[in-house]
């Protein structure tokens, strides 16, 4: 692809920041790393006016929120279960064990559903 030529003036300080992407190898030129730069913050540009960067935020953070909401509802159903069957337990210490988890988890649902 053809490529025109433009003069950037930046701070030395700025200058050691790409020399130091670049020399990392995450860029093979100094080129190449303004042209992605540049790529994103025009791609930023555009979009401001439709939010772009906060619609993606807020999805990820909503996903996030939902996966842990939901693993955090499976560890308190177990935890719910699982102190409704010691109750069992204590209370009819003869019966079978895993015939007490059903009759928990039961009591549970029956009381609380799904947390």
């Amino acid at each position: 692809m053809k490529r025109d030529k433009i003069t950037v003036n930046v701070t030395p300080k700025m200058k050691h920041k790409i020399d130091g992407y670049v020399k990392n190898d995450d860029y093979k030129s100094q080129s190449e790393f303004c042209n992605k730069a540049l790529e994103f913050y025009i791609s930023y540009l555009e979009n401001m006016d439709n939010d772009y960067l906060g619609k993606v935020i807020t999805q990820t953070v909503n996903a996030i929120t939902e996966y842990h909401t939901d693993h955090i509802s499976d560890m308190l159903f177990k935890m719910a279960v699982s102190i409704e069957k010691q109750s069992l337990l204590n209370a009819y210490p003869d019966d079978d064990e895993e015939y007490l988890e059903e009759i928990a988890i039961e009591n549970v649902q029956k009381r609380y559903g799904k947390l």
